[in-house]
């Protein structure tokens, strides 16, 4: 995917210029233009070259983005504070110079009455030097944007706002011209006619103002994304090879490097831990607020395999992480200690660069409704043109007395400026930017816009169980013991976990996980057999030999096992020489719920949605973890294969649901659009994933790149679930806000101005107020939390 920043786009019909343009190079396949962002997306092979020149025949500027690292990031920030800036002294400037012109033409016919003629010239020339200076300091980009398009043969909000406040300029030059004219020639028949300085100048500045205001809000929009890149380190702290310490910058962090991080530090890049200790915060990352507690524990034999992760403390209120293990994510800060971690990615490809470029690419793709409103919004200037054109005829044509030529052309003047689709063209990319920013930072990245509008749909909501209402971590729930006379259990638990110790089944993880949480040393076998699928044997120095697995793998040693459907279980026997072969112990292990989940199924209930559960356990083994949890409907058994199936199917049924009546906020409704949602792991559940109207995937900072989901949850917290189905409410609920405001204001104000009800003054602040009402309207979103 490429990425390009576009400068110059001011309304809907710049966007959808843009966007033409994009779609119409040579190896385009597809793009897609946010104008709230600046930022374009294009998939494809395109010549760079040609693409940026494509852009430049459009009138506007590009510049390729090698990556959106967060580098990338804030230099587009700077660049944007510095026009900020500009656009802030140009503003000043049109105001200070413009209070003079105003006051002129409010005192005028006053001065009228007292004044000489010299006097009201002077004025009046006054008023013409102040207005030149507004429109060349202050006009200039309109103007300058203007004659692009012009050239270009196109129109676009520019266009409007330099032929309004222009031709209100020209007519007014004109008529100081005509009465300097005839001052000169003959003083006894002069009479000073009505300037429109005003106009031109209020339409200028006002819009300036608008548009100032406007790109503050819309930084505001991005702030999200913007505040992710600030939160990255922009130097390193690299150790070299002799032991010493230098300081450079994060873009040249080679993968491999050993760095220091200090606390109160940001990790610049994506790294596994190899020594020290500390408080590692993810809120930035992840949105969870409780940190990571790391360590580095002494390396044991007992420590040589990835089952032997430290256990957690529940009196810390910190989650403890084997350091080597485990990829710490960039952007993320170390609240307390110090640790030296090795870097497992660039500043390009680390986690926060992942995240701004999901975040940017979904920004810049667009719902169905934006579609509709860009293809609007792109003809909407030439109609204004054109109404325009045919108010000046007809008042031309019916004007007598208070009308005429002057009439015609003032009301053609508010008729352009007050129908600048500036609101239009805001209304939705700015919400969608607003929703897309604001879930970022709950741990909810969007993929592409459209899964904003996939959700409001969403009339069911299917999970799967393995790694998503559970946490696809077994934990030992009994032991019992089988032989004769009867073993104690920590005497089992000591034996299964010395020979399970270097196997990577979750099973065999589960056990020695539950024999370090009650503080047992484990013995090392002097030989150690593992048989994939079913088990492992071990001998150890004593001449004792134990296997340990399933019932199938026992017998197949020759022995007798009683197994019942059900939970996990894990068979330990006693095969050694010494003793008879014997089953002395059984293991009962279950996948442990998320602590978050029986609230977030009964929020899920709540909003009147259909919660189901398709998992690949069996009946017995799903139903046993999920009982007593508010789900309409169990299908256990099924394969990776089958669960895109189970989902089609699914959405069939939904869509011959008559009636599905939900509490939501106190109210009842129906759910009248029943899309099928499917939450999974994102990678074993991508075919159910692709098959679901809404795809959400439970990911963690290293697994972004392959999840397949329409929305990634680097939360992992499932209430992240019933908070993105609500931010999509919301969203299209403002967007269509949005919509009918921006499109009410255009069909009632034009009308108004066409009647010579509204000045050229009035529409440009009418204007100014439309496009401020649809921005801080969508800032509302900010409101919506987890």
């Amino acid at each position: 995917m490429i990425a390009l920043h576009i400068e110059g786009m001011h309304c809907g019909s710049c966007a959808a210029r843009v966007d033409k343009a994009l779609r119409t190079a040579a190896g385009v396949t597809s793009a897609a233009v946010n104008l709230t962002t600046g930022m374009a997306q294009i998939e494809g092979s395109p010549d760079l070259a040609s693409l940026v020149q494509s852009v430049e025949n459009a009138g506007y500027h590009a510049r390729i983005l090698e990556n959106l690292s967060a580098k990338t990031i804030k230099d587009i920030e700077e660049k944007g504070e510095k026009a900020s800036g500009i656009a802030w002294h140009r503003l000043w400037f049109g105001i200070l110079a413009g209070i003079p012109v105003l006051l002129i033409d409010l005192a005028m016919p006053r001065l009228m009455n007292f004044h000489s003629d010299q006097g009201l010239i002077a004025f009046s020339v006054a008023q013409l030097v102040l207005t030149t200076a507004i429109l060349i300091y202050t006009g200039s980009p309109f103007f300058a944007g203007a004659a692009r398009m012009i050239r270009r043969g196109a129109a676009d909000m520019d266009t409007l706002v330099a032929l309004g406040s222009g031709t209100a300029y020209l007519y007014s030059t004109i008529m100081v011209a005509i009465a300097l004219f005839q001052f000169s020639i003959q003083h006894s028949a002069f009479s000073m006619p009505h300037l429109e300085f005003h106009a031109a100048v209020a339409i200028v500045v006002l819009v300036t103002l608008g548009k100032y205001l406007e790109a503050r809000a819309k930084k505001r929009a991005a702030s999200a994304v913007a505040n992710l890149a600030h939160q990255t380190s922009p130097t390193a702290t690299r150790i070299k090879s002799d032991g010493t310490t230098e300081t450079i910058p994060a873009e040249q962090i080679q993968i491999g490097d050993h760095l220091q991080i200090l606390a109160h530090q940001q990790l610049p890049v994506d790294g596994t831990l190899l020594e020290g200790a500390g408080s590692l915060d993810l809120s930035i990352v992840t949105g969870e607020s409780l940190p990571v507690e790391l360590n580095t524990p002494p390396i044991k034999p007992a420590m040589l395999s990835p089952e032997c992760a430290l256990p957690n403390n529940p009196d810390s209120g910190l989650r403890t992480q084997d350091s080597g293990l485990h990829v710490l994510p960039g952007g993320s800060t170390l609240a307390d200690g110090r640790i030296v971690i090795r870097a497992t990615s660039t500043a390009a490809t680390s986690t926060v660069a992942r995240i701004l470029e999901l975040v940017n690419a979904a920004q810049s793709s667009k719902t169905g409704i934006q579609k509709l409103a860009d293809r609007v919004a792109g003809i909407f200037v030439p109609i204004v043109l054109a109404l325009g054109l045919l108010n000046f005829a007809l008042w031309m044509i019916t004007g007598h007395n208070g009308g005429g030529w002057q009439t015609a052309l003032l009301t053609t003047i508010a008729t352009i400026v007050i129908a600048c689709p500036c609101a239009m063209g805001l209304a939705t990319p700015t919400a969608v930017t607003v929703a897309l920013g604001r879930a970022a930072r709950m741990g909810i990245l969007f993929t592409k816009a459209s899964a904003l509008e996939s959700g409001r749909k969403i009339g069911a909501v299917v999970f799967d169980k393995t790694g998503t209402l559970t946490t696809g971590t077994l934990e030992v729930i009994a032991i019992i013991s089988l032989a004769d006379p009867p073993r104690r259990q920590l005497e089992l638990l000591e034996i299964a976990a010395s020979i399970e110790q270097f196997s990577d089944h979750p099973l065999a993880k589960g056990i020695v996980r539950h024999a370090h949480d009650n503080g047992l040393s484990l013995r090392h076998p002097v030989n150690f057999n593992s048989v994939p699928g079913g088990g492992v044997r071990a001998l150890f120095e004593d001449g004792s030999e134990f296997a340990a697995g399933s019932a199938a793998f026992l017998t197949s040693l020759g022995l007798s096992v009683d197994n019942t459907d059900g939970d996990s279980r894990v068979f330990l026997a006693e095969i050694g020489n010494q003793q008879p072969k014997s089953v002395i112990g059984k293991f009962v292990l279950r996948d442990t719920l998320r602590p978050d989940a029986p609230e977030t199924l009964a929020r899920l209930k709540a909003m009147g949605l259909k919660v189901g559960v398709i998992s690949g356990d069996s009946d017995v083994a799903v139903r046993g973890v999920l009982k007593n949890l508010p789900i309409d409907f169990i299908q256990a058994g099924v394969k990776p294969e089958g669960k895109a199936a189970a989902v089609e199917q699914l959405k069939l049924e939904m869509a011959n649901w008559k009636d599905l009546p939900g509490a939501y906020e106190g109210k009842i409704k129906k759910v009248t659009e029943r899309g099928v949602a499917f939450l999974g792991d994102g990678v074993n559940d991508a075919p159910a994933l692709a098959a679901a109207d809404l795809g959400i995937a439970m990911a963690t900072g290293t697994d972004l790149a392959k999840s397949a989901g329409d929305v990634l949850l680097t939360s992992n917290r499932l209430m992240a679930v019933p908070s993105t189905l609500e931010l999509s409410r919301r969203t299209l609920r403002i967007i269509r806000q949005n919509l009918f405001w921006a499109f009410a204001y255009n069909v009632a104000a034009i009308p108004l101005a066409m009647l010579n009800i509204l000045s050229p003054g009035i529409a440009a602040a009418a204007m100014m107020f439309s496009s401020l009402t649809v921005v801080l309207n969508a800032l509302r979103l900010y409101r919506v939390k987890i």
